[in-house]
């Protein structure tokens, strides 16, 4: 049995003994969670779409539209805000 050498230019990554190799000039991307699944953007393109399907039709799918993106956007911020801080 032979053991395995690194390949040219690769890093290990130290003490978590996991052996993963990472290339030169790299380093463990952060963060290590990623958030949690939130339908917030897609309802912020909800109301972008209305916004523009308002200018067609009429004034109140375009207010209904900014009331639902600027209410989605508000709570996309404060959930990315939120996950920040943890």
């Amino acid at each position: 049995m032979t053991a395995k050498t690194p390949e040219a230019g690769a890093v290990t990554t130290g003490d978590d003994g996991r052996g993963d190799r990472l290339r030169a000039g790299w380093s463990e991307p952060k963060p290590e969670t990623i958030p949690q699944p939130t339908a917030a953007p897609a309802a912020v393109a909800l109301g972008v779409t209305l916004i523009a399907f308002g200018g067609l039709t009429s004034s109140v799918v375009s207010v209904v539209g900014a009331l639902l993106a600027a209410g989605a956007l508000f709570r996309w911020l404060t959930e990315m805000h939120d996950a920040a801080e943890e």
